[in-house]
C-alpha cells in the first residue's frame, strides 16, 4: 500500500485512488516516468499492493529516483474529473489537504511504500475459538481467511461473518457471563491479565517502532532480521508489563519471517526472492516455558 508521511504517523493512501485513474510517477530525465504502467503494462497501476510497494522500494533505493532524493514517489490525481475527486477520492483528497497541504486537484501527492497488511493473527478454529479456553478472536485480530496476501473485500468477511460466528460460539458454550471465564482461563491466569495496566511510555514505543520498521519492511533479509531480532531480545531484558508483551509478539514475528526462508505474498525475501513448495504452509508461533517457537501447520488443519 501507499502512505503519505507525517510527523506522528503514516497514513494509509488507499489503493482506490489508483482504482480510479491514479497514476504513480516519477521523475526521470526531468520528466514524469510512469514506471507502473512501463514496467507492468499488464496491470500498471492496479498491480497488487505488495508488487506496488516493492516497486516503489527497489525505484527509490536501488535506482535512486525518488522525488526529491526521499523515499516517496509522486501520485498523480489532477488529470482526473472533479466528480470522481470529490466523491470517489473525498477521503483522499481530505487526508491530503489536511496532513501535506495538498491540494490534489492541483499537484500530486507525495507518497511512499507502506509495510502490507500482516495476514497473521490469532490462531483459531472454524468456530473462531482460540488455543485458551473461553477467548474468542474474530476481525483483524484473528488468523482464519487470510493466505499470503489478503484480499480487500476479506475485512468484511472477518469482521461481519467472523465476528457473528465468534459471538454465537461464545453465547453457545458460556456457563454464565459472571463465572465463564474464571471457569476456563482460571483465577490466577485472569488476575495476571488484569496487573497488564501500564501502558508502555512513548519512549518505548518508538525504539520498538524503529527496531520493526528497519527489519520487517518492503524487503526483508536474514542478516537485518537476525539484528532486528537481537534488538529486541535486548529490549526485553529490562522490561515488564504489556511492553513485554508487545516485545514478545514482536519476537514471534521476526522469527516467523525468519523461519519463512522464501518470498510469498507480502513477505518477501531478497535473499529468497522465490516461492517454495516447500513452506505451503501456516506459520505458528507460541509463547510457553521456553519462550517464543515457531513451526508449520498443514493449510486447513484445525487445531485440537
Amino acid at each position: 500500500p501507499t502512505t503519505i508521511q507525517t510527523p506522528s504517523k503514516c497514513i494509509l493512501i488507499s489503493e482506490s485512488a489508483r482504482g480510479d485513474g491514479g497514476r504513480l510517477f516519477t521523475f526521470k530525465d526531468g520528466k514524469r516516468w510512469y514506471f507502473m504502467e512501463e514496467l507492468y503494462p499488464e496491470g500498471g497501476n492496479l498491480m497488487p499492493r505488495d508488487v506496488v510497494s516493492r516497486t516503489i522500494h527497489r525505484i527509490c533505493t536501488e535506482e535512486g529516483l525518488g522525488i526529491e532524493g526521499k523515499y516517496q514517489v509522486g501520485l498523480q490525481l489532477e488529470h482526473l474529473d472533479k466528480d470522481i475527486l470529490n466523491d470517489n477520492l473525498k477521503e483522499v483528497c481530505e487526508t491530503a489537504k489536511t496532513y501535506l497541504g495538498i491540494d490534489p486537484a492541483k499537484d500530486y501527492i507525495p507518497v511512499s511504500p507502506g509495510i502490507h497488511y500482516f495476514m497473521g493473527g490469532i490462531y483459531v478454529d472454524y468456530l473462531h475459538r482460540t488455543t485458551m479456553p473461553g477467548i474468542y478472536a474474530a476481525g483483524e485480530c484473528a488468523c482464519q481467511y487470510h493466505g499470503a496476501n489478503r484480499l480487500g473485500g476479506n475485512s468484511t468477511l472477518g469482521a461481519i461473518f467472523g465476528g457473528q460466528t465468534a459471538a454465537e460460539t461464545a453465547a453457545g458454550e458460556a456457563t454464565s457471563p459472571d463465572v465463564m471465564l474464571v471457569e476456563r482461563c482460571g483465577q490466577k491466569e485472569l488476575e495476571k491479565m488484569g496487573k497488564l495496566t501500564e501502558k508502555p511510555s512513548a519512549a518505548q514505543m518508538m525504539s520498538l517502532h524503529h527496531i520493526m520498521d528497519a527489519c520487517l519492511g518492503v524487503s526483508r533479509c536474514e542478516e537485518k532480521l537476525s539484528a532486528g531480532l537481537q534488538a529486541v531480545t535486548e529490549l526485553k531484558a529490562g522490561a515488564d508489563g504489556i511492553f513485554l508483551e508487545k516485545l514478545h509478539l514482536a519476537e514471534a514475528m521476526v522469527k516467523s519471517a525468519l523461519a519463512r526462508k522464501e518470498s510469498r505474498g507480502a513477505q518477501y525475501r531478497s535473499d529468497y526472492p522465490d516461492t517454495s513448495d516447500e513452506f505451503l504452509k501456516v506459520t505458528v508461533s507460541a509463547y510457553g516455558s521456553s519462550g517464543v517457537t515457531v513451526s508449520f501447520d498443514e493449510i486447513g488443519r484445525v487445531f485440537e
